[in-house]
């Protein structure tokens, strides 16, 4: 990964060229804030993916996001990216069936388990069966989630079939 901190677009695909790079992303942070009377966090983003060769604005995302849970503007950053990213693959395809289409995160402790959702893709399992961003998700094909230790214990036990 190469960073350029005070570059416009122009000097980022000669960049991007010069490394023989397909793309390239540009992208600003309009705001990283932590309220600590408060306890929120807020961060602004955006991001542009240009193709190389063409200059051609190949995807385009932004995402504002006030977390009352969060220590730190770290975690609402990574919401937002992985939302931009959901809505990126989806346009370009990258989703395959037989994924539950969600970004999700574990919260609680042991007994008290449950995954927080993030981002739904449209059109995924997840959507077709009404889940929203905030919602919480306890149990997965009838199975409880408050013992889940891992995320690939949480696959195992959420794992849809194709179709």
């Amino acid at each position: 990964m190469i960073q350029v901190t005070h570059g416009g677009d122009t000097d980022a695909l000669r960049i991007g060229q010069l490394v023989g790079a397909d793309a390239i992303i540009v992208g600003e942070v309009q705001q990283w804030e932590r309220r600590q009377q408060e306890q929120t966090s807020s961060v602004s983003l955006s991001w542009r993916m240009i193709d190389v060769e063409t200059g051609r604005l190949l995807f385009s995302g932004q995402g504002h996001l006030t977390d009352p849970t969060s220590d730190n503007p770290g975690y609402a950053a990574r919401v937002i990216v992985n939302r931009m990213l959901v809505q990126f693959s989806v346009q370009a395809g990258l989703f395959g069936s037989g994924y539950l289409g969600l970004l999700w995160r574990l919260q609680g402790e042991a007994g008290e388990r449950h995954y927080l959702v993030g981002a739904v893709r449209p059109g995924s399992p997840g959507d077709k069966v009404g889940l929203k961003i905030g919602d919480r998700v306890v149990a997965c094909n009838g199975a409880s989630l408050s013992q889940v230790q891992t995320a690939r214990e949480t696959s195992k036990l959420c794992r849809v079939e194709v179709g």
